[in-house]
């Protein structure tokens, strides 16, 4: 859990973000849409990881997986996610250039009477020895109110 919570960690850079009081109130949006902010970054950096803790929501989706990157999943409680993903071999770093695509889709989860919780992190490296995470908040992710996923 330790090694990924890095890659959501770049900066504590403020990015544009929705903001989602994502209580369950009337036309409170029921599936949200998380990707993660382009950050900057040191000169040389790659991006070798990123995670997600979410509290209210479960996971339905998660689509643009860099190529050669793993992802792991925690679902207990199910009602509180974590998320990891990262790289297996230098090559599949991203440059400090590169967005990372990653796409997570939540759900709210029925019966929550708090609002929905989303942070994360990016994790980055200059050398391939040392690693940094950059912790990002709620209101440094991106997240979009999208239609619900159908059979979720």
């Amino acid at each position: 859990m330790k090694t990924f919570l890095v890659l959501l960690s770049i900066l504590a850079v403020s990015a544009p973000a929705t903001k989602l009081e994502s209580a369950p109130a009337k036309g409170a949006p029921s599936t949200i849409l998380v990707r993660f902010p382009c950050l900057p970054l040191p000169a040389g950096a790659r991006i070798v990881g990123a995670s997600l803790s979410v509290r209210g929501a479960f996971v339905v989706a998660v689509d643009r997986i860099p190529l050669g990157w793993s992802l792991s999943l925690s679902m207990d409680p199910s009602c509180c996610p974590e998320l990891t993903a990262g790289f297996h071999h230098g090559a599949e770093a991203l440059s400090a250039g590169e967005p990372l695509d990653l796409a997570v889709t939540l759900q709210r989860f029925q019966g929550w009477q708090e609002p929905v919780q989303v942070t994360g992190g990016l994790d980055y490296t200059i050398d391939f020895v040392e690693f940094k995470n950059v912790p990002l908040s709620m209101q440094q992710l991106i997240l979009s109110p999208q239609r619900p996923v159908p059979g979720a």
